[in-house]
C-alpha cells in the first residue's frame, strides 16, 4: 500500500508537456534546455514537439539559438499549475519573448468533433474563423483559447480579421472526424515574416 501511495504522489507531480515555437521575434530554429540539459534540438518556428513527461517541480527553461548554447535568447522559471497535459507556447508580449501555458484536454466527445483554437498570431487580433455553414470562433484576441464541439462535416475554414472582415487565410476541404479532438494554432504575422499560418493537430 505504501508503494502505491508513493507512485500516485509521483504521478501527481508529473505533467505531460509539449513545446510550441510561436515567437515571431525568433524566426529561426531554437534549442530548449530544462535545468541546463538540452531537451529539444532545432525547433523551428511553427513546429510543436511530441508530448513528453516533466516533473511538476520548479524548473528553469532556457531558450538558445540552435546549436549555439552560449547564445541565450530567453530564460524562464516554470512550474505546472495543473495536473495533466499542457502545451507550453513560446510566443511574445510587448516585443519580448513570452511563455504561455494552455491546459490540454484530449478526451473526445462521442459522436461529435471537439475543436479548440489557440490564437498566437500577434498582429491579427481579434480574429474570427468560419465555415460555409457557421462561425466557429469570433473576436478571438491574441493569447486566448476557445473551445467548442460540432457535428463533423467537410468544410473550408476562412480566417478573417475583425471588425474589418478582411480574409487573411483559407484552408479548403478539411474533414473533421467524430469522436476526435483537434487544436487549431494560429501563428505568424499578417504583415511580416514568418507569415500567418495554421497548425492543425489531432490531440490524443
Amino acid at each position: 500500500m505504501h508503494d502505491r501511495v508513493e507512485r500516485n504522489q509521483e504521478e501527481a507531480r508529473t505533467a505531460v508537456c509539449r513545446f510550441l515555437h510561436a515567437c515571431t521575434l525568433l524566426p529561426y530554429k531554437i534549442d530548449i534546455y530544462i535545468n541546463q540539459r538540452r531537451w529539444i534540438r532545432s525547433l523551428d518556428f511553427g513546429q510543436i514537439t511530441y508530448p513528453f513527461e516533466l516533473t511538476r517541480d520548479l524548473v528553469e527553461i532556457t531558450v538558445t539559438r540552435a546549436e549555439e548554447p552560449g547564445h541565450v535568447l530567453w530564460e524562464k522559471q516554470w512550474k505546472a499549475k495543473d495536473v495533466g497535459n499542457v502545451t507550453l507556447a513560446i510566443s511574445q508580449r510587448e516585443n519580448s519573448p513570452y511563455f504561455s501555458q494552455y491546459q490540454d484536454d484530449p478526451i473526445p466527445v462521442i459522436g461529435r468533433t471537439k475543436l479548440r483554437l489557440i490564437q498566437l498570431s500577434p498582429d491579427t487580433m481579434p480574429i474570427s474563423i468560419a465555415t460555409e455553414r457557421q462561425v466557429l470562433f469570433s473576436d478571438v484576441s491574441f493569447g486566448d483559447a476557445r473551445y467548442l464541439t460540432l457535428s463533423p462535416y467537410p468544410a473550408t475554414l476562412s480566417f478573417r480579421v475583425t471588425p474589418s472582415n478582411q480574409l487573411i487565410y483559407q484552408v479548403p476541404k478539411i474533414i473533421f472526424q467524430q469522436g476526435v479532438s483537434y487544436t487549431l494554432f494560429t501563428v505568424g504575422s499578417k504583415k511580416k515574416i514568418p507569415s500567418f499560418r495554421l497548425l492543425l493537430l489531432k490531440d490524443s
